[in-house]
């Protein structure tokens, strides 16, 4: 029947096509295959990153609390006396005395810490009376470390007190 037509009639039939890119059936599943494989891989990207979050809250919660650096403390555990001089002038009486002291230094700390030369100093009301040096020197991890400094005590003007 189409035989017999024109040309131009034959021409009017035919319907000119809408997506030049029309998929074939094999391509289908190819493509969902790939949406698939994307999926997996956000999903996987979504739980490293999440992961990552849950490792960096982990961490900073330990470093904020349980591995907070705190200073040592200088304590003194025991003192004895040797020399003891007394100037008794009416104008400006004072003291000198030799003081040997067992210090102790507790490290509340989960590591060990070093500590420089340091100077510990003796108060009486307000006023410096003696000062000790303290040598450089390391403490273990949550533990009280025991050593002797010899230190002197000048006290003078006693009476204004």
């Amino acid at each position: 029947m189409a035989e017999n037509k024109p040309e131009a009639v034959q021409r009017a039939y035919t319907s000119p096509q809408v997506n030049p890119y029309v998929r074939v059936d094999e391509e289908v599943p190819m493509v969902v295959l790939r949406e698939d494989r994307r999926k997996k891989r956000v999903k996987c990207l979504m739980y490293v990153a999440a992961f990552a979050v849950f490792q960096t809250a982990i961490i900073l919660l330990f470093a904020l609390t349980v591995m907070k650096v705190r200073t040592p403390k200088f304590r003194v555990r025991s003192a004895s006396f040797e020399t003891f001089n007394v100037s008794t002038l009416n104008t400006n009486p004072s003291f000198n005395i030799k003081m040997i002291a067992e210090l102790g230094v507790k490290n509340p700390n989960f590591g060990r810490y070093k500590y420089q030369n340091s100077t510990i100093e003796f108060y009486y009301m307000k006023t410096k009376v003696g000062e000790a040096i303290i040598p450089r020197a390391r403490s273990k991890a949550r533990s009280t470390r025991k050593f002797n400094v010899t230190g002197g005590f000048v006290v003078c003007k006693c009476s204004e007190r």
